[in-house]
């Protein structure tokens, strides 16, 4: 298939070709001897092949002068490449451009997340040093608590009834005494996991008849700490 480019090529091959052949017709074609104008003039009048070999010569001198069809063709098609190969510079340009604003706009949001995370981890190291002291004094409650609560072991829950069923039928004046006497040997513990088991009416005048209040104050905060093993 014949391109534009190559049409070209062949005109320009055809009429170099034409050139040629009119040329070589006119270097061997015979020359008029000198003889006076009028003979020249008669010559040209008889011989129209004379009169060809001007119009050659004139033809020949024009086409000399003038710039060959293949260099004008080369020259448009340089051109023709240099613009292109512009277009594609500023294309390319404009892409690189296009990426790196979005390169730089991604990197301010990046910024501004780690601006955003330094400023709360600062804020939970403010808070966590605000915490220490509450956190160790809740330890500290939870602590005690653990140590003062009295645990009531399943194997003693039927002898605790037993007992408290005794304590129940008493006089609250003698079991007052009983369980003071017990308080007073360190066994403040056992005395409240009796008072477990023993009806609320029955513990409540037994404590009311305390003559040591301390004492009764001390068993009442201590049955709040009873806790059955599961």
């Amino acid at each position: 298939m014949l391109t534009k480019k190559r049409i070209i090529i062949l005109a320009a091959a055809l009429t170099g070709s034409f050139l040629i052949t009119f040329l070589i017709t006119w270097l061997f074609a015979p020359v008029p001897q000198a003889g006076g104008t009028e003979q020249v003039e008669s010559a040209e009048s008889v011989n129209p092949a004379a009169q060809t070999n001007t119009e050659l010569l004139q033809i020949k001198t024009e086409l000399l002068t003038a710039q060959l069809p293949d260099e004008q063709i080369r020259l448009q098609m340089k051109e023709s490449q240099l613009d292109e190969l512009i277009t594609e510079l500023r294309i390319q340009l404009q892409k690189l451009q296009k990426r790196e604003d979005m390169l730089i706009e991604h990197e301010k949001r990046i910024q501004m997340a780690e601006q955003i995370l330094a400023e709360r981890a600062k804020g939970l190291t403010e808070l966590s040093a605000q915490l220490v002291g509450p956190m160790e004094d809740l330890k500290n409650t939870l602590d005690e608590l653990k140590k003062n609560r009295i645990i009531i072991a399943q194997n003693e829950v039927t002898n605790l009834k037993r007992v408290a069923a005794v304590y129940d039928k008493m006089g609250t004046d003698s079991s007052s005494e009983i369980l003071a006497e017990m308080c007073s040997g360190n066994k403040v513990d056992e005395v409240v996991k009796i008072l477990r088991y023993m009806s609320e009416r029955i513990v409540a005048n037994l404590l009311a008849e305390m003559p040591d209040r301390s004492l009764a104050a001390e068993l009442t905060a201590k049955m709040k700490t009873i806790q059955t093993e599961s």
